[in-house]
């Protein structure tokens, strides 16, 4: 024990050979104290045994020993060797892709217990089987009281019949299906969600066995979708009023200055001439296009 355990923390093996009978201890022993560390990656284990040690050998598979092999003084147990060596290795592959399996299996129901939204699982007849806390959380339903009933007890009657054909023709002519539905909790309030519902298929992929729905409760953000809408609206109505009282304004002004009795005329900060009404170029014999743009003092100041 005291030599082997080391090295197979150091070399981690995927087999190991073990007899029973060790110089300072047994087999079952060094098996205990070898997956007290790590049980899932521990390698696996044959268990040589004397004649008469049938009992032991149970013991070992009872342990979690992958199989055994029962000495005989001719050594034709050596000839079994790879036989069992090759069956405890691809023991040892099943064990792996089952740890692995269950790794994945519970980090989906971490997932499916923790995510924010609600998940529904139906039967292809419309049963609801399982759904998550999420789903409770928004509905405002226990989960006793949703599974084994129908989806349409959230049914908010907000929508026309017509979309829930849709839906139910795209499911079954593509198997999915994704839109918004105002649904109604338990206590009478309504909620807006963005659907997804997916259809899982029997083996054949030919008929729906169940249906998934993720359900992500889109209210308050629609609402605030809504008010930015109207906000917006709002300003480019200011914008256009706005605009069209300047341009109302702008029109007076220039009716004013077309149609006044006295020359008139406007310069920029460095003097050049930027308009002349009409009386201002016949006075001075210009042609508005004549004036505009050049410096007062030349045209028309001694």
């Amino acid at each position: 024990l005291a030599a082997a355990l080391p090295m197979v923390a150091e070399h981690r093996p995927d087999i190991v050979v073990l007899d029973y009978h060790l110089p300072d201890g047994n087999g079952l022993e060094f098996m205990k104290r070898m997956k007290d560390g790590a049980p899932e990656t521990a390698p696996s284990v044959v268990m040589v045994t004397g004649s008469g040690d049938e009992e032991i050998a149970v013991a070992a598979i009872k342990a979690g020993a992958s199989d055994y092999l029962i000495k005989d003084v001719q050594g034709g147990h050596l000839k079994l060797l790879p036989a069992v060596v090759d069956r405890a290795w691809r023991d040892k592959l099943d064990k792996l892709e089952k740890n692995e399996l269950n790794r994945q299996l519970r980090l989906a129901a971490t997932v499916y217990m923790s995510i924010s939204e609600g998940i529904v699982t139906t039967t292809a007849e419309g049963q609801i089987v399982s759904v998550n806390p999420a789903t409770c959380a928004m509905t405002g339903y226990q989960a006793d009281e949703l599974i084994g009933g129908n989806p349409r007890l959230l049914n908010s009657g907000q929508q026309s019949a017509d979309i829930y054909a849709d839906m139910w023709q795209t499911l079954h002519r593509v198997g999915r299906w994704q839109g918004e539905l105002w649904n109604r909790r338990k206590d009478g309030s309504m909620f807006l969600a963005r659907e997804t519902i997916t259809a899982i298929y029997d083996a054949e992929g030919s008929h729906p066995r169940y249906y998934v729905g993720v359900l992500v409760d889109v209210t308050d953000a629609k609402r605030a979708e809504q008010e930015l809408v109207m906000h917006r609206d709002h300003l480019e109505d200011l914008v256009r009023q706005r605009t069209s009282a300047l341009l109302e304004t702008e029109q007076r002004a220039s009716l004013i200055l077309q149609s006044s009795a006295n020359g008139l005329y406007g310069v920029d900060t460095e003097g050049a001439i930027t308009f002349m009404n009409p009386v201002g170029c016949a006075m001075l014999g210009y042609a508005v296009e004549e004036v505009v743009g050049k410096p007062s003092h030349v045209l028309f100041h001694y």
